[in-house]
């Protein structure tokens, strides 16, 4: 078998505020998604890509992202598989951070920005 390589770096706004949650066994995560925008000649349009980051990053979104802030993500692409409520199967496609660099916040929360910053998981 070759040698694979799984890189991912993304750069987009995110689309709501990120919510910490934790594991059963208190690991910190956040899940979020981004709008990334494609540019085409005469519009703009936007994928959303699912993003997960975990511990320490998770922990420093909590405390220091808004909605609508510009966030560089660099990570790994996964693919993982649930069941719904009703039994049926269904697969993700998601970003797993490995960094997460802040960028400027959106100009109404512009106020009380914060010098950017990045946050590595630890």
């Amino acid at each position: 078998m070759g040698v694979s390589n799984n890189e991912v770096r993304i750069e987009g706004r995110i689309t709501a505020e990120p919510e910490l949650r934790y594991t059963q066994s208190e690991k910190a995560y956040v899940r979020f998604s981004l709008a990334v925008t494609r540019d085409w000649s005469d519009r703009d349009e936007a994928d959303f890509i699912p993003v997960v980051a975990w511990n320490s990053t998770a922990k420093a979104m909590g405390e220091h992202v808004v909605k609508g802030q510009l966030l560089t993500v660099s990570g790994r692409l996964q693919s993982r598989t649930y069941e719904t409520q009703d039994g049926q199967k269904r697969t993700v496609l998601e970003v797993v951070a490995r960094e997460v660099k802040f960028g400027r916040k959106p100009r109404a929360k512009a106020e009380a920005q914060e010098p950017a910053a990045a946050a590595e998981v630890a």
